[in-house]
């Protein structure tokens, strides 16, 4: 599929976009869960990149022009604050910019006002009016998607089970795509209930392939204090609750809640064949912190709470666990990695071996659609924790989103900067060496399965150290 910066008009692009014609054309899909950034832009990634809107635009009006079938699941995003860095300029950079979005209520300024505006968060004129342009593309091509899905897909009574969903990448409380989040949602109005615009990005296609296998299904969730729902996260800009029912919309899956220390408002079924399976919400205790930094007494405290709190959740989860509940665990205290508290509990004696899914991956929203999709599918085929997926998929993510996210990356990014930055071909195969080492022998100690079954084989997707790929 080519490179994250490369547009998707290439070979690569192309060759996906007829692997999926020919196969719509032979029948051989019974559906269809579609990137539209992967689709028109090459990735996500890429649908932030400069370059000019017509290609894009008369490619999409090529591709929904054929016929498509049904049920077509697709999924589009807001573009997010942050542009893509390359190098520490640029993150710089990006940072500044953040941070004055984030001051924003309504538009930016103008003129000299804004001018002034972008000197006081020292950023160039022309590095912003380079931004805006990029933003200004994908909002008309955002458009462009909507206005065909309203007058093709959306009122088809022949295709009641297509859906789009239209995912805030990356958010903040305010900015511009706030205000691009708005004015799309108003877009799709009339085409509710089959779209919706919701946080989050990542974790689409596992909720779309949810709601394709498993919806209608119902779900019990567990929050690990009474304000966990309330929380707001480092990338969501809403409050964790709503996070959770927007991607339960996308899934079509039905929740009913309870919290540790309350009445369980969702009485046991008398079979436990008939019990729903539960996603357990370890949530941040006042605000969530960053992963890396767990070390630091004051972000713990913030992010977890005392040791009491973690006895009453813990206790209660140990408690479910015995009587055999199958639970899928959302670990939400820290962004971009697991806690270390919970999961070095969950590994004595075994614990993480009796849950169905573990997840803690990059933002909230990303862990928690992960969590709750792998819920309901499981759900569906009533597979437990000794089923080999469930088995193999926990191990991975204790592997990654615990132990290389909150530990390991920590160590190999000093050695080079930083997470961010590209890394040139040899250096990556350096490190995906020490990096499985590190990873074979923490899942040895622990008596954790391989998700392959044999010797990690590592590689960076992206030349950089901020995500991991596990070779079969």
């Amino acid at each position: 599929l080519g490179q994250r910066l490369e547009s998707g008009l290439n070979p690569q692009g192309e060759a996906l976009r007829e692997w999926l014609a020919r196969g719509a054309a032979q029948g051989r899909w019974e559906g269809m869960v579609i990137s539209l950034d992967q689709l028109l832009y090459g990735g996500l990634v890429n649908s932030r990149a400069p370059g000019p809107v017509e290609p894009i635009l008369k490619l999409w009006a090529e591709w929904a022009g054929r016929p498509q079938p049904t049920p077509l699941y697709l999924w589009g995003t807001v573009m997010r604050l942050a542009p893509t860095q390359r190098n520490a300029r640029e993150v710089e950079l990006a940072s500044r910019l953040m941070e004055a979005n984030s001051h924003l209520e309504g538009p930016p300024p103008s003129g000299r006002e804004l001018e002034e505006w972008l000197a006081s968060w020292g950023l160039p004129l022309e590095y912003w009016a380079q931004y805006c342009a990029r933003r200004q593309r994908k909002a008309q091509v955002d458009r462009a998607i909507i206005e065909r899905w309203l007058t093709t897909w959306g009122p088809d009574p022949q295709r009641p089970r297509d859906y789009l969903a239209w995912g805030l990448d990356d958010s903040k409380s305010r900015g511009l795509n706030i205000e691009e989040a708005r004015l799309l949602a108003s877009l799709l109005a009339p085409a509710a209930p089959k779209a919706q615009v919701g946080p989050g990005t990542d974790e689409a296609p596992l909720l779309l392939l949810a709601r394709h296998f498993s919806a209608p299904s119902t779900l019990k969730v567990v929050w690990s204090h009474p304000q966990a729902s309330q929380i707001v996260t480092l990338y969501e800009g809403q409050p964790l609750g709503e996070v959770l029912k927007s991607q339960a919309r996308w899934a079509g899956v039905r929740l009913r809640e309870e919290i540790i220390g309350e009445v369980n408002r969702l009485p046991a079924p008398l079979e436990a064949d008939a019990r729903p399976y539960e996603l357990w919400i370890y949530a941040p205790w006042r605000e969530q912190g960053e992963a890396l930094e767990q070390e630091r007494a004051e972000v713990r405290e913030l992010a977890e709470g005392s040791s009491a709190h973690f006895e009453r959740w813990s206790l209660a989860l140990e408690r479910a666990l015995g009587e055999g509940r199958s639970i899928v665990l959302a670990d939400l205290a820290y962004a971009n990695g697991g806690s270390r508290r919970l999961v070095e509990w969950l590994l004595r004696e075994g614990r993480s071996q009796a849950l169905i899914g573990y997840s803690a991956w990059n933002t909230a929203g990303n862990a928690l659609g992960t969590a709750l999709a792998w819920a309901a599918l499981a759900q569906k085929g009533r597979r437990g924790p000794a089923d080999p997926a469930n088995r193999s998929l926990r191990s991975e993510r204790l592997l990654d989103d615990y132990y290389y996210q909150s530990s390991v990356r920590s160590h190999l990014s000093r050695q080079v900067g930083g997470s961010f930055l590209s890394l040139d071909p040899e250096r990556q195969r350096e490190l995906a060496l020490i990096c499985a080492q590190k990873l074979e022998a923490w899942a040895q100690k622990y008596v954790l399965e391989l998700p392959s079954g044999r010797p990690l084989s590592i590689y960076w997707p992206w030349g950089r150290l901020f995500e991991v790929g596990f070779n079969d």
